[in-house]
């Protein structure tokens, strides 16, 4: 992508938002570049933040909630020893759950 292909006012949705590497990214290419980035899962919620906050991000914007058809309250399972990987269905090696909102 070269940066003469990026036109002004760009809002990129990053769904999934992990530790924040493809908000980052988009983020540091232009500030002309607005990234929403959703994330539902506390573990990693924390590592995000800091990695918007350690790169200056002022065009990151973190919404904290899960995406779906319709807006809801679910539990959310995570296993602590691979904290990326989530399911709104428990696993053997899950042994964490939260809840966390849904938004459409």
């Amino acid at each position: 992508m070269s940066h003469n292909s990026i036109k002004n006012d760009i809002n990129i949705i990053d769904l999934g938002g992990n530790s924040g590497y493809n908000a980052c990214l988009f983020a540091k290419f232009s500030l002309d570049i607005n990234v929403i980035t959703v994330a539902p899962n506390p573990d990693i919620l924390g590592i995000l933040k800091r990695s918007i906050q350690q790169n200056n991000l002022t065009n990151v914007e973190l919404i904290e909630c899960a995406v779906s058809d319709k807006e809801d309250e679910l539990t959310l399972y995570s296993s602590h020893t691979d904290s990326g990987t989530t399911s709104l269905n428990k696993l053997e090696n899950y042994d964490s759950e939260y809840k966390v909102p849904v938004r459409t």
